[in-house]
């Protein structure tokens, strides 16, 4: 007799959990979780998704399959515990956000958006050889203890490519930490991921603002728009259970298991991602063989 599985819970940025109620039996569910970032600067981690096995049933991983740029590392992670995770900003009130520079409005846009019901519009007030640079941030009237958490991700959609985008952190002391910026390599929603670790010139146990800062590039566009989405804070704790790197500069990795690698009832799997290259990094990643059974 099939085993009916219903309610697994899972917490992925893709948009695609599983049905809720589906007839598995032992059979293999193709392409269950798939997906594409961008990682910025070396010694940078995140966890791309969390999934648990729940309501009586174990996994057990069949397949796994992923591809990277070179010195992308990636990890398939067994855990007992789910990564936290701390939304900074929905991106669903614009009215927390304020800006500085060649900004004009910042509104919410309810058509266009990652998660949840909206996403946080910023027009850049660009011209030719003129205005070329600002800035936008939240500032919190309690600084936030954010000191235990490994990442920071955030979604941000372009309508021209002729920008950079800096993202910073500053303490109640006024100290600031900014990361390398990022060049959207088109006009797409794009998961942008930052390690924190690097951040040691802040106490990050007192922070009092999130912003970034945002310039044109090539001074060829007039009027930027941008969205951003879903800023959220990441910790993550497991066990290793498959380590790979890419070596080529858009290496691939497919790896199948016989018997499977088994995550018992209640506990969680997840895909860790490093880039420890000097450069921005992509990677893609998918677990595409999971049979469960019951227990």
């Amino acid at each position: 007799m099939p085993d009916i599985y219903e309610g697994l819970e899972v917490n992925n940025d893709t948009g695609n959990p599983l049905p809720v109620s589906t007839n598995l039996g032992t059979n293999i569910i193709q392409k269950y979780i798939t997906q594409n970032i961008a990682i910025i600067n070396s010694d940078q981690s995140v966890t791309l998704f969390t999934s648990k096995a729940d309501s009586g049933y174990d996994w057990y991983i069949t397949r796994f399959s992923a591809s990277g740029t070179q010195n992308c590392r990636a990890e398939l992670i067994l855990t007992d515990i789910s990564g936290s995770v701390y939304i900074i900003d929905q991106c669903e009130d614009a009215s927390v956000w304020s800006s500085s520079g060649d900004i004009g409005t910042i509104s919410v846009n309810n058509t266009d958006y990652k998660e949840g019901s909206g996403s946080i519009a910023v027009q850049c007030l660009f011209s030719q050889g003129g205005k070329q640079s600002g800035i936008i941030y939240k500032t919190y009237t309690t600084p936030i203890d954010i000191s235990s958490y490994e990442a920071m991700s955030y979604w941000i959609k372009p309508d021209d490519i002729n920008v950079s985008i800096a993202p910073y952190l500053k303490d109640n002391l006024g100290n600031q930490y900014v990361w390398p910026s990022i060049i959207p390599p088109d006009t797409n929603w794009l998961l942008y991921n930052i390690g924190l670790a690097e951040a040691n010139n802040i106490d990050l146990s007192n922070i009092q603002e999130i912003g970034f800062e945002i310039n044109e590039i090539n001074l060829i566009k007039s009027n930027i728009n941008l969205l951003f989405d879903s800023i959220k804070l990441m910790e993550f704790y497991g066990k290793t259970v498959l380590s790979c790197i890419f070596v080529s500069p858009y290496g691939n990795v497919n790896r199948t298991f016989s018997p499977g690698i088994k995550i018992d009832n209640g506990k969680y799997i997840g895909i860790k991602i490093t880039n420890e290259s000097s450069s921005v990094g992509t990677f893609e990643g998918e677990i595409s063989g999971i049979e469960v059974l019951q227990t």
